[in-house]
């Protein structure tokens, strides 16, 4: 492990008796202590990159930044008959958040992320909506069940939970997949002209692709505060007119998403009417792939609802193009605990006007990582792989074997 740790301080203010200095305040306004577990300085090659793009390595950086306003005051007195004043500025009280403890690598996000990049997707899975459409009667039977879950409402409390739950799985993977299908199949002819004339525009050639799997900000905390030490350095009691106030708000932010180079072949031939045909037939996802065929077999969605096996077989397909790899991609995740205080202060000048300040401190916990994409989610090791295994390792993109 690497660390680093910088801060500054600096000197915030003092504190006279009519023109005599009695003290000297110094705070820290800002800290960053850095911690590389793996992976020095991100890159590799760095500061002398190689004429390639490819030059991520997987790194895992721990962090915990803190930083607070500094508020001029001007001049503020004490107030009765001493003449005791204080010059320069306060300083926000800086909340503490701790570190990050754990590890928080985005490798298990692979699969999807792979998946989302992959640029030969098709539109739509035709074949797998078409056999879905045999449960139909059966859905629109079960909306004659909706009185029943009224009914268990009024009469018991578990009959309603066995009919809800019923319907929320049909809602979830029955009514709503079937009207992303109906949209999917009307809007079909627009995209696939529009889809088709990309893929043959870029066939052959490295298209940088990117995704963002996750990206949130909730606030999980928000309060108000009080109390003399939210202002610092603290003074005697006599120099407030109110005492210090505000509020605290936490933030939990988290982000994943990936990053890379994909290329990719299309079928041989001339590109007429049956070729164009064709294509289309793959766009609309009349193809029967492994992928197809595992969607196909009852309660596989309850497997990838913990899972992803779909998406993996699926990542083992070329999708609507005849080869497609990844030449380099990478998976990022970045996580933070932040705690902000917003405080404002009252007090008065020698002539008794008044002078009011307001300011912020944060401190915040973060971890950064980047792992080397693999479209399986698991961080295959390449070194441990045979040369069977490399070669088809290659075709999906964990190598550059061609």
């Amino acid at each position: 492990m690497k660390g680093q740790d910088t801060h500054k301080t600096i000197v915030v203010g003092r504190e006279y008796y009519e023109d005599a200095l009695q003290s000297t305040r110094s705070y820290e306004v800002s800290r960053e202590t850095l911690t590389m577990r793996y992976g020095d300085r991100g890159h590799w090659g760095y500061p002398d990159f190689p004429p390639h793009t490819d030059v991520g390595g997987p790194f895992y950086l721990e962090g915990v930044r803190t930083s607070r306003s500094a508020l001029s005051v001007g001049t503020i007195w004490r107030g009765g008959a001493l003449k005791q004043n204080y010059r320069g500025s306060l300083v926000v009280d800086v909340p503490h958040t701790g570190a990050w403890v754990g590890t928080y690598l985005p490798d298990s996000w692979g699969a999807k992320a792979y998946s989302n990049m992959k640029p030969t997707r098709p539109i739509m899975n035709a074949l797998n909506s078409f056999y879905e459409l045999k449960d139909v009667p059966g859905m629109f039977r079960e909306l004659k069940n909706l009185p029943n879950v009224v009914k268990g409402i009024q009469d018991r409390y578990l009959s309603f939970l066995g009919h809800s739950g019923k319907a929320y799985v049909g809602g979830a993977f029955g009514w709503g997949q079937l009207y992303q299908d109906t949209v999917n199949l009307f809007n079909f002819q627009q995209k696939a002209a529009k889809r088709l004339a990309w893929l043959v525009r870029n066939n052959g050639k490295p298209i940088p692709t990117s995704t963002v799997i996750l990206d949130t900000d909730a606030v999980v905390e928000d309060y108000a505060i009080s109390g003399y030490g939210l202002l610092q350095p603290v003074l005697v009691t006599q120099y407030y007119v109110y005492e210090p106030r505000g509020r605290r708000l936490t933030h939990n932010k988290e982000k994943i998403w990936a990053k890379g180079q994909f290329q990719f072949w299309l079928p041989s031939g001339p590109q007429d009417i049956n070729w164009t045909t064709a294509m289309k037939a793959r766009l609309f996802g009349l193809n029967p792939t492994p992928s197809v065929i595992y969607r196909a077999i009852p309660w596989t969605w309850l497997f990838d609802w913990f899972g992803h096996m779909g998406t993996m077989l699926e990542n083992m397909e070329s999708g609507v193009a005849n080869r497609c790899a990844a030449n380099y991609w990478y998976i990022m995740r970045e996580k933070s605990w932040s705690i902000e205080n917003q405080v404002s202060g009252w007090f008065q000048d020698p002539q008794g006007n008044p002078v009011n300040v307001h300011g912020t401190s944060t401190s915040t916990a973060f971890v950064k990582t980047r792992s080397v994409g693999d479209p399986f989610g698991m961080g295959t090791d390449a070194l441990s792989l045979n040369p069977g295994q490399l070669a088809i390792l290659g075709a999906l993109g964990l190598s550059k074997i061609r």
